[in-house]
C-alpha cells in the first residue's frame, strides 16, 4: 500500500468507507463473488484510491480482520495483570465481559457477516484464538497452580472459549434482543455456576 499517513482524519475515513461497502457486499453476495469495481462503486471511491489503502481485496480482507482482532484484543486485555482483577461477583457484569459485548454491539455488523457462511479468511477461528490467548492468560494470573484444577487446563480453556464465541455468535443470529450489561452478566454466571447448577439441575444455596 502506499499510504503512509495512516492516522490521517481523510484516510481513516476513507478507509472505513471501503471497509464498510466491503462488508456489505460480502453480506450479500458472498466474498468469492465481489470484485474491487464492486467495492469502489459501493464505497463510492474510485479504483485508484483503492489501491492506494489496498493491494486488493484478499489485503482488504486479512487487514480488516487484523485491525478488529487487534481492538478486540485492546477491549479484552487485563488492565492490571493482578490476581484481583478476575475475580467475579454473582450480581454484577465482570468489566471485560462487559466491554466484550459492548464492543461486538459497536461493531455488529462486521461481526454478523464475518461470522456468518458468505465470509472468509477463518475470521472464526482467529476471534476464537484471540479470546482462548486471553482467557489462557487470565486463567495463569487467577490459578497458576495446575494441581488446584478440576479438569485439565487445555481443556477449560477450550470449554470456556467456545462459550465466549457460542454466546456471541446465538445473540448476533437473534437481533441482540438483550443488552450488552445483560449478556455480560449471564456470562459471568454461567461460568461462577457452571452449565449444570445453571440449568437448575443443582442449586448452589
Amino acid at each position: 500500500m502506499s499510504i503512509k499517513n495512516s492516522n490521517d482524519p481523510r484516510v481513516k475515513r476513507t478507509r472505513q468507507l471501503i471497509q464498510n461497502a466491503f462488508v456489505a457486499l460480502v453480506d450479500e453476495k458472498g466474498f468469492e463473488n465481489i470484485t474491487v469495481q464492486l467495492i469502489a462503486e459501493r464505497a463510492p471511491v474510485n479504483r485508484a484510491t483503492f489501491y492506494s489503502h489496498y493491494h486488493d481485496k484478499y489485503d482488504l480482507l486479512d487487514t480488516s480482520i487484523e485491525e478488529m482482532l487487534n481492538t478486540l484484543t485492546e477491549v479484552i486485555k487485563p488492565k492490571k495483570f493482578q490476581k484481583e482483577d478476575f475475580q467475579l461477583t454473582f450480581d454484577s457484569p465482570h468489566p471485560i465481559f462487559f466491554a466484550l459485548f459492548e464492543h461486538i454491539a459497536e461493531n455488529a455488523t462486521f461481526y454478523n457477516v464475518m461470522l456468518g457462511e458468505k465470509a472468509a479468511g477463518n475470521f472464526s477461528y482467529k476471534m476464537m484464538k484471540t479470546i482462548q490467548a486471553h482467557f489462557a492468560l487470565s486463567l495463569s494470573i487467577s490459578q497458576p497452580n495446575d494441581d488446584e484444577l478440576m479438569v485439565p487446563r487445555d481443556i477449560l480453556i477450550s470449554y470456556v472459549t467456545g462459550a465466549h464465541v457460542g454466546m456471541i455468535i446465538s445473540w448476533l443470529r437473534r437481533g441482540m434482543v438483550y443488552t450488552p450489561h445483560f449478556m455480560a452478566l449471564q456470562l459471568t454466571r454461567l461460568i461462577i455456576l457452571g452449565s449444570h447448577t445453571a440449568a437448575g439441575l443443582e442449586r448452589p444455596f
